[in-house]
C-alpha cells in the first residue's frame, strides 16, 4: 500500500495536482502509523490536514486529525490524544459525521479507563449513548427517504404503465373502431352490387323466377 500510495504521489506532484495529494498524504499517515514510524506519519497527517484547509474540505480535516489523535494514543500520549479527539467533535459538528464521533468517543472511553478517570469517562458514555442515538436516527431517516424515493418512482412507473396501457387500449379501440366501419363498408358494398346484381337480371327478359330463387 506504501509503496502505491508513493507512487500516486509522484504523478501527483509532476501532474500538478492538489485534489488527489491531500488523501495520498493522509493515506501515508496512516500506513506510517501502522509501520510504527511515528515521525513520517505525523509529517504526512500535517502535510494533509494543510492542504484540506486550503481546500476548504470540511468533511476530511476531522478524519485527519482523528488519525493523528489514533497516533498519539498509539504512543500512550493520552492528554494530547485527548485534546486532539476534543478538537474534532468541534470541527465535526458542522460535518455531523456520527460514525466518526462513536469512534472518538469510543477511544476517549478507553483512555479515561486507563487513567481510571471515573468521571471523565461517565461524561463520555452520556455523551456516545447520544450519539449512537442521533446516528441511528439519521440512518432511520435516510433509509425512510430512500424507501419513499423508492416509492415515488414505483408509484411514477406504475402511473406510466398505466397510461401506456390506456394509450394502447384507445388505440385498440381506434383499430377496432375502424374495422367495424371498414367491414361494414365493404358488406354495405357488397350488398349494394348483389342488389344491382339481381336488378340487373331481372331487368333482363330471359329469365324466371327459378332463376332469380337459385340467384337469391
Amino acid at each position: 500500500a506504501k509503496d502505491k500510495c508513493q507512487k500516486a504521489l509522484k504523478i501527483s506532484e509532476n501532474n500538478n495536482d492538489m485534489i488527489y495529494r491531500p488523501h495520498i498524504y493522509h493515506s501515508l499517515g496512516k500506513i506510517h502509523l501502522n509501520l510504527k514510524k511515528n515521525n513520517k506519519s505525523i509529517e504526512y497527517l500535517d502535510k494533509s490536514i494543510e492542504l484540506f484547509k486550503k481546500m476548504n474540505t470540511v468533511k476530511m480535516i476531522p478524519r485527519v486529525l482523528y488519525s493523528k489523535g489514533e497516533y498519539l494514543y498509539k504512543n500512550n500520549n493520552y492528554d494530547e490524544a485527548i485534546k486532539i479527539f476534543n478538537n474534532v467533535l468541534l470541527e465535526n459538528k458542522s460535518a455531523k459525521e456520527y460514525d466518526l464521533n462513536i469512534k472518538i468517543l469510543k477511544m476517549m472511553l478507553i483512555i479515561y479507563k486507563n487513567q481510571k478517570d471515573d468521571k471523565s469517562y461517565l461524561v463520555i458514555n452520556n455523551k456516545l449513548n447520544k450519539e449512537l442515538e442521533k446516528s441511528i436516527k439519521d440512518k432511520d431517516k435516510i433509509f425512510s427517504d430512500i424507501n419513499l424515493n423508492a416509492l415515488e418512482y414505483l408509484s411514477k412507473e406504475n402511473d406510466f404503465k398505466l397510461s401506456r396501457e390506456n394509450e394502447l387500449k384507445i388505440k385498440f379501440d381506434i383499430e377496432s373502431k375502424k374495422r367495424k366501419l371498414t367491414t361494414e363498408a365493404l358488406l354495405s358494398f357488397s350488398e349494394r352490387e348483389f342488389l344491382k346484381n339481381i336488378i340487373s337480371k331481372i331487368s333482363s327478359q330471359n329469365i324466371n323466377n327459378n332463376k332469380i330463387l337459385k340467384l337469391c
